[in-house]
């Protein structure tokens, strides 16, 4: 056979001999008839003696009217059966799919949305048996559908973009910190969402114990900006909203979804519809005066009604300026209370003030030196379990104040003769 065939070492002494002997022709001697395996595998001296093999060579050779090119002793063995074969080294490229839903198909919200629930029904209905035929959903789609339809593709969005983080949530097990997805989550207080069994990754915060607020406002959904299922998000509120600008757009999301890098990708949809490059209207329509920040209007400006929800055409010119101005004061105030779902501080969980520990209350109106010495006596843990007040125990009563005016000293030794 062809050298390239066989294993480096017996190929390289194959290539040798073939040079070595020119147009040779080699043919295979099987191990019973070959006389350089008796030493290779160890023969005792007195059978040597007496072996006509090594003596005298295999039987075909001393026959002279033996054909030895035809003769049975000299068929090749099966090729795969030989050891000294090259083992044959197979590239397999697997392009597995883990995706559960193509989202890559779909180039509408709102058709993929109806697609979902389709499938949905699809699998209800499947699962019915004709006894029951009477229960499966037919017609067209109801709200209760779309909305689990909803639910259901945001959760196979987010698997895809926040794997580790949400197998970690599944398994209630803490999320890795040298993850990169922990540092884009970094300062949101994420958790699986279990109503309905809807298993969504929601984003806490301090909203939680507003009574104002929905619970989508109060606990948005997370979502990654790079994905599909975002962009088609974001170009469906655009449009509904009447092509408005970037900031309307992120603050209208913000109600009940909470996209990572939301602020760029609301530019970039603005900055490439094809509508609002023709209409080229502005998306800011007030100035930003520092009294809007102290008061919400202008120093000189008196009191109005509320003139946001008037049509602009009956209004006069004074009228139009005000309901601008209240328009601005509405519009920042809703997208500032969005904000306040990124903690900035709480964002680890550190050691905790311990009771009985030794501490100093700062005082902004003393030296560092002036400070009181006290000890804790009690803590007061919040909603999510993180203790940020405390009472102390001084030298003129007790005392409550939170963490940000506590410096714990040093532990005292342990007892070494205990």
């Amino acid at each position: 056979m062809s050298p390239h065939l066989l294993k480096p070492f017996v190929q390289n002494r194959v290539t040798q001999i073939n040079d070595l002997t020119g147009n040779a022709t080699w043919l295979h001697v099987r191990s019973e008839d070959n006389p350089s395996d008796l030493l290779s595998r160890g023969v005792a001296l007195d059978n040597l003696i007496d072996c006509n093999l090594w003596w005298f060579g295999p039987s075909f050779l001393q026959d002279t009217k033996s054909d030895f090119i035809h003769d049975d002793t000299s068929k090749n063995t099966a090729i795969e059966d030989l050891p000294e074969l090259r083992s044959t080294a197979v590239s397999l490229v697997c392009n597995q799919q883990d995706e559960l839903f193509n989202f890559d198909r779909c180039s509408s919200y709102n058709k993929l949305i109806r697609i979902g629930a389709y499938v949905l029904r699809f699998i209800l209905n499947s699962r019915i048996n004709s006894e029951r035929k009477q229960l499966r959903q037919t017609g067209s789609l109801s709200v209760d559908e779309l909305s689990a339809s909803r639910l259901m593709l945001v959760r196979f969005a987010q698997m895809q973009s926040f794997p580790d983080v949400y197998d970690s949530l599944l398994k209630n097990k803490p999320i890795k910190t040298n993850s990169k997805q922990y540092n884009r989550i970094y300062g949101l207080n994420v958790f699986l969402d279990d109503r309905n069994n809807s298993k969504v990754i929601r984003v806490g915060g301090r909203l939680c114990n507003s009574t104002s607020f929905d619970y989508n406002k109060k606990h948005p959904m997370l979502l990654c900006s790079k994905h599909k299922l975002t962009v088609l998000l974001f170009n469906y509120e655009h449009k509904r909203l009447l092509h408005g600008g970037p900031q309307l757009l992120l603050s209208t999301l913000r109600e009940c979804w909470w996209p990572l890098g939301a602020r760029n990708l609301a530019r970039k949809i603005v900055r490439e519809c094809v509508t609002c490059i023709r209409m080229k209207d502005p998306t800011d329509l007030s100035p930003l005066t520092p009294a809007h920040f102290l008061i919400g209007r202008p120093l000189t400006c008196p009191a109005s009604e509320d003139l946001t929800d008037v049509q602009p055409s009956r209004l006069s010119r004074y009228a139009r300026i005000e309901a601008l101005r209240q328009h601005f004061w509405r519009r920042w105030a809703t997208e500032y209370v969005a904000e306040l779902q990124r903690r900035t501080k709480w964002k680890t969980q550190k050691d905790d003030i311990a009771l009985n520990s030794l501490v100093l209350i700062k005082d902004d109106n003393l030296p560092p030196l002036k400070w009181r010495l006290g000890r804790i006596t009690r803590l007061y843990p919040g909603s999510d379990g993180v203790n940020r007040v405390a009472d102390i125990l001084t030298a003129t009563g007790t005392i409550r104040r939170s963490f940000s005016k506590i410096c714990p000293l040093l532990p005292e030794p342990a007892d070494l003769d205990g």
